[in-house]
């Protein structure tokens, strides 16, 4: 229970500034197996992959948005392998949307440490033409929270940065919970 306590203290020290209102509201289950958690006002959907998918069922959350977690081996990212991912994101939609996107725009990369997580964070905006769709998101922000035990890489989707960004640190505390739940 001493450890329960002080890993609350220590997702409470790393994430007071992020976590919204709201986010202090939330209700969250750990499932019974320890493999995930539900989200009070988000359906969760486990795709074959592996990879949990919870969509935001509210208007607080911007309907639709979306938060995604996927299991990782520990010490398979490292924060300059999240720069370089998301650059080749980048590349990626550029191309695959000629004339449609001006520029992505990625933020450089966030880490915190503590004596028992790590966490790197990035966020990416898609700069599109006026008038042009892509048909998604274009606010996004990504990472990955390890242990030496424990590994998930998170990436939240939604219609403006502060939902991005709100979501994504909404879903930071369970996330960190699961872990130090998964590593006993």
């Amino acid at each position: 229970m001493l450890r329960f306590a002080k890993l609350a203290l220590t997702a409470c020290f790393l994430f007071a500034c992020a976590v919204s209102a709201s986010a202090r509201d939330l209700k969250i289950a750990i499932d019974p197996d320890g493999s995930g958690f539900s989200v009070a006002g988000w359906a969760k959907q486990v795709a074959g992959t592996g990879t949990i998918f919870y969509q935001c069922q509210q208007d607080s959350c911007g309907r639709g948005s979306t938060v995604s977690l996927r299991k990782q081996s520990p010490g398979g990212y490292t924060p300059e392998g999240l720069r370089l991912n998301e650059q080749r994101i980048a590349s990626i939609l550029t191309s695959q949307f000629p004339g449609k996107i001006t520029r992505v725009d990625i933020s450089p990369v966030k880490n915190r440490d503590d004596k028992t997580f790590r966490i790197s964070e990035v966020s990416r905006t898609i700069v599109v033409q006026p008038g042009a769709e892509i048909g998604m998101p274009l606010y996004w922000r990504s990472g990955f929270a390890w242990t030496t035990a424990n590994a998930y890489t998170i990436s939240s989707s939604a219609g403006s940065r502060k939902l991005a960004d709100g979501n994504f640190a909404t879903f930071q505390v369970p996330l960190l919970l699961l872990i130090n739940l998964q590593s006993k």
